[in-house]
């Protein structure tokens, strides 16, 4: 008994220490770059991602690692690359989420720029460089670049389509906002962060904070910043691999124990731009947005889960949006309201559900 007493208060001071743990030698206060990688239970994939940063073209930039309350080894490969490359600071907390782990990233970065890269994506050798060199080329606030897809079961890699060939018009200029894009501002890239390079005084001074939320924490960060960016620039490149590692299991553990998580997200994006901007100039480009990601979110369900759970799935995001969408007078939208003509017909039956025609 006296044995097992020691070893468990023995092993819960080691996970203590883990989650205060700071390895921070870094003397340049002032890099051209910060790269903010949240890190959790991520020991088959960050020697991958540190080996990438690690070869860049570019040089001058830090890399802040947050140890999400990690229980594996990822803690141990950190340190072990700590040690070789004096730019790798580390961070230790207990497990509050990506979006918690990316807040404390930005409060610790030093860099002019900032980048949020995943513990298990990559970037091309030269990433950091071009977005660099197209930031400060154009004093943007964000510069977005195209991406590739690596689904890491089948070991298949390829380009997503995104604004690269659906907006031409939008590739002529070298700079462009909201007012320019009109309601492309949130079609022509994905919601997630790892494709975004943020001046990083443009993030502190709008006090630009994501979810801390387990799902969807990024999607108010990427929109309400590229709703409210004066300048945002393209690289017509694909320089990052997003590495789908996602499994039914993990999908299943936020899907069906974060139920709200699709009505959170898009309540603090609309909130965000009610407070920030005129919410009549971004009213029907928020709502044909969110239905547009409810639906990917209805085909991914379709995809990844058994008859129960895609139910169970699609009925928490739809109570959600359209205790979102009755506030919004959806019911008084004419056909020619919607974006889509597809997602109109589709979002027609599933609203009369609720006693609404549109």
């Amino acid at each position: 008994i006296i044995f097992v007493v020691i070893y468990a208060l023995t092993f819960c001071i080691s996970k203590l220490l883990d989650f205060t743990y700071t390895y921070d030698q870094y003397e340049n206060k002032n890099p051209k770059v910060s790269v903010v990688i949240p890190v959790y239970n991520a020991e088959k994939t960050i020697k991958n991602s540190l080996e990438c940063l690690i070869n860049q073209t570019l040089k001058d930039f830090e890399i802040i690692c947050i140890n999400d309350g990690s229980t594996d080894k990822s803690l141990k490969i950190l340190k072990e690359y700590a040690k070789k490359h004096s730019n790798i600071r580390i961070y230790s907390q207990r497990n509050k989420g990506a979006g918690a782990a990316r807040n404390r990233g930005l409060d610790l970065a030093r860099g002019k720029y900032i980048i949020f890269l995943d513990a298990d994506d990559m970037y091309k050798y030269n990433a950091l460089e071009k977005l660099y060199l197209k930031a400060t080329a154009t004093n943007s606030d964000i510069v977005v670049c195209g991406n590739s897809e690596a689904r890491s079961d089948d070991n298949i890699t390829f380009k997503i389509e995104n604004y690269l060939s659906t907006n031409p018009n939008l590739i002529s200029k070298d700079i462009f906002n909201y007012k320019d894009a009109k309601e492309n501002i949130f079609y022509f890239t994905y919601f997630q962060a790892w494709n975004k390079f943020y001046h990083r005084e443009f993030l502190t001074k709008n006090n630009l904070r994501f979810q801390e939320v387990r799902y969807f924490e990024d999607l108010d960060f990427v929109f309400t910043s590229l709703a409210i960016a004066e300048r945002v620039a393209i690289v017509n490149d694909y320089l990052i691999t997003y590495i789908n590692v996602k499994t039914k299991k993990t999908l299943s553990k936020y899907g069906k124990k974060n139920k709200d998580y699709f009505y959170m997200a898009f309540s603090k994006f609309q909130q965000s731009i009610q407070e920030r901007l005129d919410w009549k100039d971004f009213e029907q480009i928020y709502i044909n947005q969110m239905i547009r990601i409810f639906f990917v979110e209805y085909d991914n369900a379709k995809k990844q889960y058994n008859k129960k759970d895609q139910k169970k799935i699609i009925k928490n995001n739809l109570d959600g949006m359209v205790k979102i969408l009755i506030p919004l007078d959806i019911a008084n939208k004419k056909p020619n309201y919607f974006y889509s003509r597809y997602d109109y017909i589709r979002l027609r039956p599933m609203l009369i559900l609720y006693g609404i025609e549109i």
